[in-house]
């Protein structure tokens, strides 16, 4: 490196200058680092005035900017003025306000290899054309890009941390929300007890259409009073017009949090739910807000297909709005904001009648004869009312769930002590084989009978042997794997019904998954082969009906269990409980 001496100080005199200050407002780096005022004074104390350089002559160049990716404008005018041969000093604070990313580090370094650029002068050192400097200098553009790529990793970890359990990382939060103090002493997000229930109840005033979202928004300031968070430079004002239209637009409004990162649940009060945020997507005349994210959509992905060409099913929906004014009905499209017909904007409509349609259709492949499937679309809830129909035929009610288990398992009982005996038998088979298989040996070293005879008559054996051994691995299992599936199958007959009318999406795909397989969508019907336990409690259910008529209450129920009415109703909904046990094994089934 180049020291501060005479020859130095008469070089610089003939030489363009330039004085480069940077200090970043994002890079969490340069939070401790001096402020561009505070660099330049340095740099005239600690290198202006001893290389004694003419300050009127040094081109000034500032930017508030990070370094950690190209593109900064005063940075990109110093070297194209580097390339054009105006300047062929730079003055700096410190080496890393040049660069922190490879590219423009590089750029720099291969100026100073190319002779136009002669000399890097900071506060710590001076950087001349040679070998070694050039080294030591692109050094310390690697060293201060390391140390943003580590701080940028670390930031982006601990912000998926945070997001995975449903916080938004840092920065001011969306009104209505705090950071408080959680258990582990780390900030997490709250509603705010005072803002937040005033912004939910003038929300649903949009959200129910007694007033417009401006109107809304008045009603907020002026009647509820609601005041912005006191902050140090702003807040304790009225809500901006802007802020409330971005509050209805955020999909943390419904307890999404949408980021680089990923989608992630939000682990705080909601103003909406996802359907009631829709809507209002639509009441505020929102262009692409509704599709944002792909559908969650109940009913696809389960290998449904179309009856007459074989393709996959799909769902769609379509908003249509019937105008105040005028009466006209129009379909909400992407690019619609407002009526048809009168140019009323739809934000601006008072009572807007709001009607959501969805259904499931074929994607009409073309069929061998050259035409297009023509399979009509159905509508959502008649599919759902036909699934609704397949679950009341199996459904039963808890209290015989209950009875019918507590009988199973004392049927269980029963089962294991005929397993031991079984297993016992089979044991005996065993050991006689190969017993057998012994004496055979004997014979065939004692010459009474050939090689030949030997191996002939030890295969039968062994045969025989394995297919007894492998019954013996299977009857410790049966008996469970029996109970359990009954089991499962009764308390699915119980919840599902509930629970596909008011679980969520991922609940009635899974319910629909359990019920059958090769669902088929013909003639606006929905066909499926129904999975046989289910097929069964839908046969006996008129068989199920009659003995609740002579149900006894719970006290009773070790008698009801043993009662000639009910004997000869479980058999039935079990006829694969076959009397030999290892002629089938049943494999449980999972409705979870």
């Amino acid at each position: 490196m180049a020291y501060f001496d005479y020859d130095l100080i008469e070089k610089l005199k003939n030489l363009g200058t330039a004085e480069y200050n940077r200090k970043s407002t994002t890079d969490r780096e340069d939070k401790q680092l001096r402020s561009i005022e505070g660099q330049h004074e340095d740099i005239y104390d600690g290198i202006v005035i001893p290389l004694k350089i003419n300050r009127d002559k040094v081109l000034l160049l500032q930017e508030k900017q990070s370094a950690f990716k190209e593109g900064r404008p005063d940075f990109n005018l110093l070297i194209q003025k580097i390339e054009d041969g105006e300047i062929q000093v730079v003055l700096a604070y410190h080496a890393n306000r040049i660069a922190r990313n490879y590219a423009d580090g590089g750029r720099f370094v291969q100026l100073m290899a190319d002779g136009k650029l002669h000399y890097l002068i900071t506060t710590q050192g001076i950087f001349e054309n040679t070998a070694r400097d050039r080294e030591y200098l692109m050094n310390e553009f690697t060293r201060a890009t390391r140390s943003s790529d580590d701080t940028s990793e670390a930031v982006k970890r601990g912000n998926r941390t945070k997001l995975k359990i449903g916080h938004v990382p840092s920065g001011r939060l969306s009104e209505g929300y705090i950071h408080i103090k959680g258990a582990d002493e780390k900030s997490v997000n709250a509603d705010d007890p005072v803002r937040f229930p005033l912004l939910k109840k003038a929300a649903h005033l949009v959200l129910n259409q007694t007033h417009t979202p401006l109107e809304a928004l008045n009603v907020l300031n002026n009647e509820f009073g609601y005041k912005t968070k006191k902050t140090k430079r702003t807040g304790d004002k009225p809500l901006a017009r802007s802020t409330w239209y971005k509050i209805l637009s955020d999909s943390k409004s419904y307890g999404e949090i949408q980021r680089s990162e990923g989608i992630f649940s939000a682990d705080f009060p909601s103003l909406f739910t996802k359907d009631e945020y829709e809507k209002v997507q639509i009441i505020l005349g929102n262009k692409n807000n509704r599709r944002r994210t792909k559908k969650d959509w109940a009913y696809t992905g389960l290998g449904m297909v179309c009856g007459d060409c074989n393709g996959t099913i799909v769902m769609d929906e379509k908003w249509q709005i019937i105008c105040p004014n005028c009466k006209t009905k129009f379909h909400k499209s992407k690019d619609r904001t407002a009526c048809t017909n009168c140019l009323t904007e739809i934000s601006e409509m008072i009572k807007p009648t709001i009607l959501h349609y969805t259904w499931l259709m074929g994607n009409h492949k073309a069929l061998a004869d050259g035409y297009r499937c023509e399979q009509p679309s159905l509508p959502v809830k008649d599919f759902e009312s036909q699934i609704d129909l397949l679950l009341e035929r199996i459904s039963i009610p808890k209290e015989f769930a209950d009875w019918a288990i507590k009988w199973l398992k004392k049927l269980h009982v029963v089962e294991v002590e005929d397993r031991s005996f079984i297993k016992t038998n089979l044991q005996k088979l065993d050991v006689d084989i190969q017993r057998k298989v012994d004496d055979l040996l004997d014979h065939l070293l004692s010459k009474h009978i050939t090689d030949e005879e030997y191996q002939n008559k030890k295969e039968v054996l062994l045969l025989e042997q394995k297919n007894i051994r492998d019954r013996l691995k299977t009857t410790d299992k049966r008996a469970d794997d029996w109970l359990e599936l009954t089991e499962n199958t009764f308390n699915f007959a119980t919840y599902a019904r509930y629970w596909f009318t008011n679980g969520t999406t991922q609940q009635k795909r899974a319910i629909l998954s359990a019920l059958g397989t090769n669902l088929v969508l013909k003639d606006k019907k929905m066909l499926i082969n129904q999975r046989k336990p289910f097929n069964v409690i839908g046969e006996m259910k008129e068989k199920i009906e009659i003995l609740l008529d002579v149900y006894e209450p719970e006290d009773l129920l070790d008698k009801t269990s043993y009662s000639d009415t009910s004997s000869p109703v479980i058999p039935n909904l079990l006829r694969d409980m076959d009397s030999n046990h290892n002629k089938r094994i049943q494999s449980p089934l999972s409705y979870h």
